[in-house]
């Protein structure tokens, strides 16, 4: 049937970008196509991931090669291989947003590793210091390491970008009871819940 015909659509596909390759090794819109092809064809993460390495490469800043390795990379449910090909492409281009980004995120979600988070998630915020994600990225990794201070400066300034961010207007509440300012706190909550009045809130504002 229709699956079928396109297997073998994407299978002559991938015979004809190899064959191009082999005439032109350098030629990046073949390789994009081909790390898309291989994982439309059947899911081979390390053939795409090969292709898009190659890629980068020849042209370290190529965005729909970054773009394409995070849309792949999630159909893996391993952290490891995901912090892998990040830190293989870190050694490609080391200035790049989202390769910082994604390990920071790596380490401080799932690894569970602060250090690490923070230095990546650090390099990610001064190469786009007005991404609302990694300013509150950094927040709550501060916050973890009761570093409550540095933990404030992110998450405004998050705020500041996304005013409407009733999660991380909480999350400064939260930072401000645990530096002993409960009147702030209740303020930075009650902001919370007239943009969201299902925010989870750890206090009963109504007492």
């Amino acid at each position: 049937g229709n699956e079928d015909k396109r297997n073998d659509y994407l299978k002559q596909a991938i015979k004809y970008l190899t064959h191009s390759l082999e005439i032109y090794p350098n030629y990046g819109d073949a390789l994009l196509l081909l790390g898309n092809g291989y994982f439309e064809y059947n899911k081979n993460l390390d053939s795409s991931i090969w292709a898009y390495r190659k890629l980068l490469t020849l042209n370290p800043e190529h965005n729909l090669a970054y773009s394409n390795t995070e849309l792949v990379l999630r159909a893996t449910d391993s952290v490891d291989y995901k912090i892998k090909v990040w830190e293989d492409y870190f050694t490609i281009n080391p200035n790049r947003f989202e390769v910082n980004y994604q390990l920071g995120i790596l380490y401080g979600r799932f690894k569970n590793d602060l250090p690490k988070a923070k230095y990546y998630l650090l390099r990610a915020q001064a190469i786009n210091p007005n991404d609302a994600a990694v300013n509150k990225d950094l927040g709550v990794a501060y916050g973890m390491s009761m570093q409550y201070d540095s933990s404030l400066v992110f998450l405004k300034k998050a705020v500041e970008i996304d005013p409407k961010d009733s999660q991380t207007l909480v999350n400064i509440g939260i930072t401000y009871l645990n530096l002993n300012q409960k009147d702030v706190a209740l303020d930075y909550f009650q902001k919370a819940s007239k943009i969201d009045p299902n925010v989870k809130i750890p206090i009963d504002l109504n007492k």
